[in-house]
């Protein structure tokens, strides 16, 4: 169960860093509805580069660690006021919490090879 819990911790600090920045900036317009699918692209790479398998705990828990990461970005955009938060940052809070496990599970079909494979491909 090691594995998992590193590729959530990964995920995680993604989204801590990624939150900080992003809430430097105004959430408003366009912006939020544009950067959560990015937000939760981010988390979802950093999550699926620790872990091997994309089971249904990492797709859960890279929604909610998006989730966290792009209403805590909210808060800090707004002052620490989340009630002065527009209604394109709550949806884009949706937004990223749906593209994040969407990415991660795609993310085993786009590659995700063992060491083996790459070994053996030089061995022939």
């Amino acid at each position: 169960m090691r594995q998992p819990i590193t590729a959530v911790l990964a995920g995680v600090a993604v989204a801590v860093v990624g939150a900080i920045i992003l809430g430097e900036y105004p959430m408003v317009g366009l912006t939020p509805l544009l950067a959560a699918p990015f937000f939760g692209v981010a988390v979802a790479e950093a999550t699926a580069t620790v872990g091997r398998h994309t089971d249904r705990f990492l797709l859960v828990a890279v929604a909610l660690v998006t989730q966290a990461g792009l209403v805590w970005a909210n808060w800090i955009s707004t002052g620490h006021r989340l009630d002065m938060a527009p209604a394109t940052a709550w949806a884009g809070v949706v937004l990223g919490s749906l593209v994040a496990p969407l990415w991660l599970k795609s993310a085993g079909r786009r590659g995700g090879r063992n060491r083996d494979d790459g070994a053996r491909a030089l061995d022939d």
